[in-house]
């Protein structure tokens, strides 16, 4: 009945330029949220990467000089491997997650080789790059979680209406 009272006493036109309008502001501000979350997402995914790529390389490092000091203990065909599969900038995010999850095996693998081992325990050089390696890893875990919160954020916010509409027309999508 108010609506009624309302467009007879204005008219239809400013009521539905109003609407428009609101549906327009809407609609530009879930597109701004939608393309600034995107590129979050993105620089996320960057660092993510990057962090992992350090941490693999460091660890590549403690198995060089182990080689290089006759020890053969650790399998160094699989850490090439995965690292190969963590360096590729073809390979996909799951991959490179699925890589990221092998090289930690790796490295905790490594690890235990030599916190056993006493000669290896007391080497400055290899204890040096095993603190390294404990400090990327906080960085990697860093940018881990970053990288999924900002990623949840975004599917959530691109699921959800009206942001879902203003997704489908600008071409935003669900990452997997």
């Amino acid at each position: 009945m108010f609506y009624l009272l309302v467009i007879k006493s204005i008219g239809i036109l400013p009521v539905a330029l109003a609407m428009g309008s609101f549906l327009f502001l809407i609609f530009l501000l879930s597109y701004h949220t939608l393309q600034k979350s995107f590129r979050e997402v993105e620089q996320c995914r960057e660092a993510y990467l990057e962090t992992s790529r350090n941490k693999y390389q460091i660890a590549n490092q403690i198995v060089n000089v182990l080689r290089e000091k006759g020890d053969d203990s650790f399998s160094y065909d699989k850490m090439l491997s995965l690292g190969s599969t963590l360096m590729s900038t073809q390979v996909n995010i799951e991959e490179n997650m699925r890589a990221n999850v092998g090289v930690q095996k790796e490295i905790d693998l490594l690890q235990a080789i030599i916190t056993n081992t006493p000669q290896l325990k007391q080497d400055s050089q290899i204890q040096e790059l095993v603190n390294q390696l404990v400090t990327k890893d906080t960085s990697y875990l860093i940018a881990y979680k970053k990288y999924a919160y900002n990623l949840k954020y975004y599917n959530n916010f691109v699921a959800k209406m009206p942001s879902k509409l203003v997704a489908q027309i600008a071409g935003f999508k669900k990452f997997a």
